[in-house]
């Protein structure tokens, strides 16, 4: 018997300025572990970025652990339809409640007005204001699905996904791998609970959410703007240097996971000293 462990490895970031490249050897992400018992098992770590474009950069080996291994173990199952309804339920605020009970107006109208700034981008694009409409309501529907329900630190991580990127529709690597093990057969077990992932930050208070909230939307409504001047996906948080070192096999480098606001400090982005400093020394906004 064989299992394959699969490690979510979240490296957010590296330095404008590396001191330089070490020449490392190429990692396939895959580790043997030894155990007491005749059942081998393997380490294998992932990033949350879509399957279509890591898979085809993923060894051979990787490959062949996961064809030959009995059971796959996940930080969750979100190929299990319970898991995924159990996570909504628990973002969800209560019945008859929305983020109007929590959120300050101006913020409120922040949302609906980056959603329209959407729009334009594909316009820019090339699409017909219709198509535009539409893929702009699917793109943030589809990391901000339910948003005026969302609890307040679901709805700011929720607001940090559309802020790390433009997300595209293809499924992300850990839930390739659950659907292949299941495709398959396989036992899937897990390391964590539905309760485990519904609370991650849970000594936070309300207000330091609210703050974040309100600067990850004036950050992403200024990058919205530098789209429109320059008809490109300037976003700052780009996933693809992360995933470009994925691909070579590259993560074993000297990387640093830097505040948002250093990165939107760089990009052009303030608020004024005051709260770019409050924004700095509240580290939990960048832990997602």
């Amino acid at each position: 018997m064989s299992s394959l462990v699969v490690c979510y490895s979240e490296i957010l970031t590296a330095t404008e300025q590396l001191h330089k490249l070490k020449q490392v050897k190429k990692s396939t992400f895959l580790w043997s572990v030894e155990t007491n018992r005749e059942t081998r098992a393997y380490l294998f770590g992932t990033i949350h970025e879509p399957f279509t474009e890591i898979w085809q950069s993923v060894s051979q080996k990787v490959k062949e652990a996961l064809e030959y291994s009995d059971s796959l173990v996940l930080e969750i199952d979100l190929s299990d339809r319970s898991n995924v309804d159990a996570l909504l339920r628990c973002m969800q605020m209560d019945h008859g409640k929305t983020v109007q009970n929590y959120l300050p107006h101006s913020i409120y109208v922040h949302m609906r007005k980056y959603r329209q700034k959407l729009i334009r981008w594909f316009i820019k694009k090339g699409e017909s204001r219709q198509a535009a409409k539409k893929h702009a309501y699917e793109t943030f529907a589809n990391i901000t699905g339910g948003w005026q329900t969302r609890k307040p630190l679901w709805l700011l991580i929720l607001l940090q996904q559309l802020d790390y990127k433009i997300p595209e529709k293809s499924s992300p690597l850990d839930f390739y791998l659950a659907a292949y093990a299941k495709h398959n057969n396989k036992n899937i077990l897990t390391i964590e609970t539905t309760d485990e992932q519904c609370n991650p930050l849970q000594t936070v208070n309300l207000d330091s959410i609210i703050f974040a909230i309100n600067y990850t939307l004036s950050y992403l409504e200024f990058m919205a703007e530098k789209r429109d001047l320059t008809g490109q996906n300037n976003n700052f948080f780009s996933s693809s240097g992360l995933v470009e070192r994925y691909q070579c096999g590259d993560m074993n480098i000297d990387t640093v996971i830097v505040s948002r606001q250093k990165h939107a400090t760089r990009a052009g982005f303030s608020l004024g000293y005051q709260i770019d400093k409050k924004a700095e020394q509240t580290n939990f906004i960048n832990q997602f």
